[in-house]
């Protein structure tokens, strides 16, 4: 069995309300803390609009011990409906972990940005955003009537841009060689983490 180290969580589930959601952030954020696991970054995706999520504020019990997100993961349709300054509203907000700069009046403190990519456009708009890092799919399997990429066009799509790229889609830990052999930044995965063998 492979021992998964995750870098990053990005926290979604379609299915979720907004209070149901920032529940969820607080458990796995209590999780972590508890696991005294603090490398972990925990990234927010909002399943939407992510300006008037964020526009809510969280709700009343949102991270009781303090911390917070480490960032905001965008959908596809969120790559062409924010503006470059809207980045800036996401990094004041109150979802963020709490960090002693930040609270000193740093405006530099590090929020993570992220974005769900499927094509050479959404690519180039997460490039033009100024996106941390971009996770690529489907690679191998299909869905949502979109077929797969393959590793040949993930890696012509990856060698477009400098912002590291994550294959997502059908993927297992038996992968990662072929990954890195295709310009990848690692992998990502969700039914792969969810594994019980």
């Amino acid at each position: 069995m492979h021992e998964a180290s995750p870098d990053f969580i990005i926290c979604r589930n379609k299915n979720l309300n907004k209070n149901e959601l920032d529940n969820l952030v607080t458990e796995i954020q209590d999780t972590l803390r508890r696991m005294g696991n603090f490398s972990v970054r925990l990234i927010l995706n909002t399943n939407g609009n992510t300006i008037d999520y964020i526009n809510e504020g969280p709700y009343e019990g949102f991270c009781p011990y303090g911390g917070g997100i480490h960032g905001f993961h965008l959908t596809s349709t969120d790559l062409f409906n924010i503006k470059k300054e809207d980045l800036a509203l996401l990094k004041k907000s109150h979802y963020l972990y709490v960090d002693h700069n930040r609270d000193k009046g740093n405006s530099d403190v590090k929020c993570i940005f992220g974005a769900s990519c499927h094509n050479e456009e959404e690519l180039k708009r997460a490039s033009e955003l100024g996106v941390d890092y971009c996770l690529l799919s489907p690679i191998k399997s299909k869905y949502e009537g979109i077929p797969p990429l393959g590793w040949k066009k993930f890696k012509s799509l990856s060698e477009k841009t400098n912002i590291p790229i994550f294959p997502l889609g059908g993927l297992n830990f038996t992968d990662v060689k072929t990954a890195e052999k295709n310009n990848a930044a690692g992998i990502a995965g969700i039914s792969l983490f969810n594994q019980s063998s």
